[in-house]
């Protein structure tokens, strides 16, 4: 995701008459945004693994589409504004296809150890989450150890 500014917070990407494509290979999406004014947006969430909690994320295209690869076992929470757009969310492994409306969220989010509440804006132009099964779903297990405050003392040779 972007680099940060001098107080730690993540800077946004802005985009006029370009287009954004990006990979995430970051853990955390905290207040993380993109815009494009006459530009599409494509983002995929799928090629590194998020930490555990929650992360948020807002897009914004005015007269561009938006395209978004998330993970399945992601919980995901949509709340979208839209204007002369559609707004679908795929889910690849059970081939439903739904128009939902302005706002989505998936079934067991509440359960889910990742969750992405995702804010999306469009005018003139289409949005569209497409959730893909992978094989990297995190196993967070209350047994593995921090490596903060952690110390063990090497085997001797």
């Amino acid at each position: 995701m972007p680099p940060s500014n001098k107080k730690g917070k993540p800077m946004g990407n802005f985009a006029l008459f370009n287009d954004v494509k990006r990979v995430a290979r970051g853990s955390r999406l905290e207040d993380e945004s993109i815009k494009t004014v006459f530009g599409d947006v494509k983002l995929d969430l799928t090629q590194a693994p998020l930490a555990t909690g929650d992360h948020d994320l807002h897009l914004l295209t005015l007269f561009g589409d938006i395209k978004i690869r998330i993970p399945e076992h992601v919980g995901l929470s949509i709340n979208a504004r839209m204007l002369f757009s559609d707004f679908e969310v795929e889910t690849r492994s059970s081939g439903v296809d739904e128009k939902p409306g302005s706002s989505w969220q998936s079934e067991h989010f509440d359960l889910a150890s990742v969750r992405v509440h995702l804010s999306l804006e469009g005018l003139f132009g289409d949005i569209e989450v497409v959730r893909v099964p992978t094989d990297r779903v995190p196993n967070p297990s209350a047994d593995t150890p921090g490596y903060e405050g952690a110390t063990q003392r090497l085997p001797q040779e």
